[in-house]
């Protein structure tokens, strides 16, 4: 009976999220995922587990304010300053100091709530001025090396900064995700969704003069996910208008977009590989 534990929680999460919803965010992933190693590849000093990170949080968040009904305005607004704050967080490795200083935040609320409900002890306050002293001198180092950066970059005397150099990736590829969740849970336009993303990693590759291999993941990864979104929106139309159709076509469907998609990039690489 346990061993059929791990399939019901498997079956109940399908079922909650949908399948489809599943399928989309494992495209995204392949997308993204390929775009992050690529650019692990090609920039300098990059960490591709940092980069996840950025994938995760900012598509989460851009999905799940496309899902809300917040305006496009504030979910603007509130995505930068979330995108601002992640990005600083990780570039400077402090993440961890401001996982304590949320944990000890935690403990304290719970330390004064248990104080004002029972008359408990007080609430020990000691361990928060240091973490807060701490996480404000690097934050403070953080924001001099990015100062110092823009001035040298002014005077036309900037050298490579790793810090400055994630920070900046960091951001590009929180719009990117965000942009992306954001696109295509509200509006259902993958391609729009995704373009940003695509455009980023190709142009860059293209400038440092990468292999252009490292697109054809991506490029299978975004034709399926316009595939998928699109049979959806027309699936959805034809229940709105109550036109029967067979329970089987969506694995046709599957099957034809996987051969057609498999087709243009074994072309795809069959061009990129002919001498120039």
């Amino acid at each position: 009976m346990t061993t059929n534990v791990p399939l019901h929680a498997l079956s109940w999460s399908v079922r909650g999220i949908g399948a489809r919803t599943l399928l989309v965010w494992c495209l995204l992933f392949v997308i993204f995922g390929s775009v992050i190693i690529g650019l692990d590849d090609i920039v300098r000093g990059l960490e591709s587990t940092t980069l996840v990170y950025v994938f995760l949080i900012g598509t989460s968040v851009g999905w799940g304010m496309a899902k809300s009904r917040l305006n496009g305005r504030w979910a603007l607004i509130l995505s930068a300053f979330l995108g601002l704050v992640v990005s600083i967080l990780l570039a400077g490795r402090l993440s961890g100091k401001f996982q304590l200083l949320l944990r000890f935040g935690i403990q304290l609320g719970w330390e004064h709530l248990g104080e004002q409900l029972f008359a408990g002890k007080q609430a020990d306050t000691s361990l928060i001025s240091p973490i807060l002293g701490d996480l404000a001198r690097s934050l403070d180092l953080l924001l001099g090396q990015v100062k110092n950066w823009i001035l040298a970059t002014i005077q036309h005397r900037a050298a490579y900064d790793l810090v400055v150099t994630t920070l900046l990736w960091n951001l590009a590829l929180w719009g990117s995700c965000v942009w992306a969740g954001w696109a295509i849970r509200r509006y259902a336009r993958p391609l729009v969704g995704i373009a940003p993303a695509v455009i980023l990693f190709a142009s860059t590759s293209a400038f440092v003069g990468a292999s252009s291999l490292l697109l054809l993941p991506v490029l299978g990864g975004s034709l399926f996910l316009i595939a998928v979104i699109t049979f959806q929106a027309v699936e959805n139309n034809w229940i709105s208008k109550h036109i029967d159709f067979p329970e089987d076509i969506r694995l046709d469907i599957v099957m034809i977009s996987l051969v057609l998609i498999a087709g243009l990039l074994f072309l795809a690489w069959g061009v990129s590989i002919l001498p120039t």
